[in-house]
């Protein structure tokens, strides 16, 4: 995770209205680094990055940050060249989402089709896949747990997460009981056994926000959240980093909602979001799920930081005109140190696309560079080796 400051790069653009990002990530031979923009609350613009080769123990890796134009924009879902965001922050859902690019698994339930790699389970309430998923409980005191759960099982370590709403019940409710965390008890019907089985979880019930249990041994701290006035706790990344001896959570990075430790977590086991029996008569509109997540468990338990350098290159125009030697017409545009258009591509040092071909000199065959003044080809004049 990278967290760029952005006060301190004043041509930096990034609009979720528009939508528009005029930056992306590289490595020193101008390979695109996948990355994901994960949220931004001004100044600190948050940000996922992949490194494919990873970083070796005791050792540094760099990448570049490249920013375009103010009217450049590289959104894209592509995961191949650009920058993804998540799926709720723009206007039409999951539009630039490179999401799958990035993370080791991936689903933003776009559209309204199950996806792929997710079971459902419903009793009395109901599972809504609509550009996110809305999970509602039940009615009724007992049998009312509805959810999800990933076909795919986690050993640990792992983290998972997902970003969205979480339910709770208030004291008065003894039944009522919300969950999300690893566990093999799942069958089409559920009964109050979630905690049945094998399983590591994260408990959201009777007033109490943060509990968490484990089939699995170790010692359990309870978290420390208060109940919202709503008896939902609004959108935010729940994680969940299940290792062979701890299972610790977090509440937007925030550990708050409890741990556990010496534990002997050897079972590999899916990974499921509940939403409890009785929810219905306090969180009518249920719990709302936009993306869900795993990534890899950094070595020893300790994530890699990050530091910025200094600027490298500093250019400020968006199209470049050479007059009485070269003039190149509005065309070619000059991306980080030379800025493109689709016309042509010198990408952070002179990679030349099929659009142009330079031999032996200077040959131009189409009308998308003309050169004034000094060297003018036109459209059937051609310079080969004259040069």
């Amino acid at each position: 995770m990278i967290q760029i400051n952005t006060s301190n790069y004043s041509q930096l653009v990034f609009s979720t209205s528009t939508p528009q990002a005029n930056f992306e990530f590289f490595t020193d031979s101008g390979t695109i680094v996948p990355a994901w923009i994960e949220s931004y609350t001004s100044p600190t613009l948050t940000v996922w990055v992949k490194l494919v080769n990873g970083i070796a123990a005791n050792s540094t890796a760099t990448i570049y940050l490249g920013i375009g134009s103010s009217s450049a924009n590289f959104l894209s879902s592509a995961g191949t060249s650009g920058i993804g965001i998540a799926p709720q922050l723009t206007s039409t859902y999951g539009q630039y989402d490179n999401g799958t690019n990035v993370f080791n698994n991936y689903w933003n339930f776009a559209g309204t089709s199950l996806s792929s790699g997710i079971n459902i389970y419903t009793n009395a309430g109901s599972v809504i896949f609509n550009n996110g998923i809305i999970i509602k409980g039940g009615t009724s005191a007992t049998g009312g747990e509805n959810g999800i759960a990933t076909s795919t099982s986690f050993s640990p370590p792992v983290i998972v997460e997902y970003y969205g709403t979480q339910s709770t019940s208030p004291t008065s409710d003894s039944w009522g009981y919300n969950t999300s965390g690893f566990s093999n008890y799942l069958s089409a019907t559920y009964s109050y056994s979630f905690n049945s089985g094998t399983y590591t979880n994260l408990n959201f019930e009777g007033g109490n926000n943060g509990l968490p249990h484990t089939s699995q041994g170790g010692s359990i701290t309870y978290g420390t959240l208060s109940t919202p006035s709503n008896n939902l706790f609004s959108a935010s990344v729940w994680t969940h980093i299940y290792a062979s001896s701890t299972y610790y959570t977090y509440q937007n990075y925030t550990n708050s909602t409890g741990y556990i430790t010496g534990a002997t977590n050897t079972a590999s086991l899916p990974f499921a979001i509940i939403c409890g029996n009785n929810e219905a008569s306090y969180a009518s509109n249920g719990m709302t799920v936009y993306y869900l997540r795993s990534r890899a468990y950094p070595p020893s338990g300790t994530a890699p930081t990050n530091t910025f350098g200094s600027v490298i290159y500093n250019i400020y125009i968006d199209t470049i005109k050479f007059r009485y030697g070269l003039q190149l017409s509005d065309y070619i545009e000059f991306r980080y140190g030379l800025q493109i258009n689709p016309n042509i591509k010198f990408r952070y040092g002179l990679q030349l696309s099929d659009y142009i071909k330079f031999r032996y000199g200077l040959q131009t065959s189409t009308d998308n560079i003309k050169f004034r003044y000094g060297l003018q080809a036109v459209s059937t004049f051609n310079f080969n080796n004259y040069l």
